[in-house]
């Protein structure tokens, strides 16, 4: 594995005025990777609506079955696969803390 600097995601959530994103994801039977490993600023909290995936964070494994969620602190490496590639679909939302997000408006003029 590269330097951790190497799987920064790039990608802003939401907009200046609402720093939040909400994902609605939906991944057919066969999928094998959900997403790569990578790591934002932002904190991120996910519901699983169906299937089975296993999460990575860091250097741990959690399995989430349908209606299971997790949370993934700012700054912490993650990925996902599927269970056997099953289908499955969950809810993102992908926020920053609020007195990050206090600041950063702070600095908006």
């Amino acid at each position: 594995m590269g330097s951790k600097k190497e799987y920064e995601e790039k990608q802003r959530h939401g907009t200046v005025a609402l720093p939040v994103g909400l994902h609605k994801m939906e991944y057919p039977e066969g999928t094998d990777v959900i997403f790569y490993l990578h790591w934002h600023q932002e904190f991120e909290f996910l519901v699983l609506t169906k299937g089975q995936i296993v999460f990575t964070i860091e250097d741990r494994e959690y399995e989430l079955h349908e209606g299971d969620s997790v949370f993934i602190n700012s700054n912490l490496l993650h990925s996902a696969k599927t269970v056997d590639g099953m289908a499955c679909s969950f809810f993102a939302v992908v926020f920053y803390s609020f007195p990050t997000t206090y600041i950063y408006y702070s600095n908006v003029k």
